[in-house]
């Protein structure tokens, strides 16, 4: 039963190492930016990165209101780039019902009363 187990993992580490460079052929890079890099460098980058990350709001730390890459989707597709659509949404501490919720915490915790 023993050399039975060592032979199935000797075929399985075959496959393994037979399968691996296919995988390897298969990957594919991407990259993700905050701010648009400019339609000069989307071509430079296009020679390596398959995929890029596509903002469809403001982005986290972004230093300009809205998003640098709208209006951009077509002019990438035209090169070729798949997307990783990303969306930042909005944060619980922000929501009105988690501030409600909040102080009725602090409120409960101090007896009733208002903080």
């Amino acid at each position: 039963m023993r050399s039975g187990r060592g032979l199935l993992l000797l075929l399985v580490l075959a496959l393994l190492a037979v399968s691996a460079p296919q995988a390897a052929a298969r990957q594919h890079l991407g990259f993700d930016r905050n701010e648009y890099p400019g339609d000069d460098q989307m071509r430079q980058l296009r020679k390596v990165f398959s995929y890029s990350g596509y903002w469809l709001n403001r982005p986290p730390g972004a230093t300009e209101p809205g998003t640098t890459w709208a209006g951009k989707r077509k002019f990438m597709n035209s090169l070729g780039y798949g997307f990783l659509v990303l969306y930042q949404g909005r944060i619980v501490a922000h929501l009105p019902r988690a501030a409600a919720s909040k102080q009725a915490i602090l409120m409960y915790a101090n007896g009733g009363t208002q903080p």
